[in-house]
């Protein structure tokens, strides 16, 4: 396993950190490990923009879309 050494981290943080691991029954470096795990394990959105980027395109042509959206319009209007 890697070794990670995080400097300059305020004392006050460093007790958070230590007391939230104690009330969660772990280690200060089990606790941090699995906040990182977690933090590691989660798509930022633009991680997800850019998975989903082929989800985004399409192959029907603009005029298509517009009279669709302006049918739909039309149609929620007579109601």
């Amino acid at each position: 396993m890697s070794r990670i050494s995080i400097r300059n981290l305020p004392p006050e943080i460093r007790n958070v950190l230590k007391h939230r691991a104690a009330m969660s029954g772990v280690t200060v470096e089990q606790y941090v490990s699995q906040i990182i795990t977690e933090a590691a394990s989660t798509l930022t959105w633009e991680e997800a923009f850019e998975q989903t980027a082929d989800l985004r395109k399409t192959s029907l042509p603009n005029d298509f879309v517009l009279t669709a959206i302006g049918d739909a319009r039309d149609h929620r209007d007579c109601d």
